[in-house]
Order: C-alpha cells, then sequence, then structure tokens
C-alpha cells in the first residue's frame, strides 16, 4: 500500500500540458521542436519531456537547458483556438 500512495503524490506534483520545445544548442532558430506533453513540477521550473529533465535557466522567459547533457531549449505554451469549425 506504501508503493501506490508515494506515486499518488508523485502525479499529484507532477501538471500535464501542452508546449512547445525547440532546441536551440548548436542551432540558430531552426533546431528540431516538437509540440508535445510535458509534465512540470510544482515550483514550475523544471520541465519533463522525452525521458529529459529541462531546468529553468536565468536570463530570458522560456530558456530551459537539459540537467543532464547542458543542451539548451526554447519552451513556450502553445495558443488553442477553440472555435476553429471553419472548412477549407
Amino acid at each position: 500500500m506504501p508503493r501506490l500512495r508515494k506515486k499518488l503524490r508523485e502525479e499529484q506534483i507532477m501538471e500535464i500540458v501542452i508546449r512547445y520545445i525547440e532546441l536551440k544548442t548548436g542551432c540558430a532558430d531552426n533546431g528540431p521542436a516538437w509540440i508535445g506533453k510535458v509534465k512540470l513540477s510544482k515550483s514550475g521550473n523544471t520541465v519533463y519531456f522525452n525521458n529529459k529533465a529541462l531546468k529553468k535557466a536565468n536570463g530570458i522567459i522560456g530558456n530551459y537547458y537539459d540537467m543532464d547533457t547542458r543542451e539548451e531549449y526554447w519552451i513556450s505554451s502553445v495558443l488553442s483556438f477553440s472555435n476553429n469549425n471553419s472548412v477549407l
């Protein structure tokens, strides 16, 4: 039973949201990018994506770095249009 409680606590801490993630290291604003589900830490300073822990960097808002490889990423929220019923 304690194992289940620990798992529930961990899931409650993490918020799952959709974000735009772009690799910045070694790329001049044209690096690989993804739109996907990420988990946010309780403080929001760490984003978990693709088995990576991306920590918020000092400076410009949206800059994060991989805690293992030190690669830099840009992370931002994704706009949603709830009233998009048009047909092309």
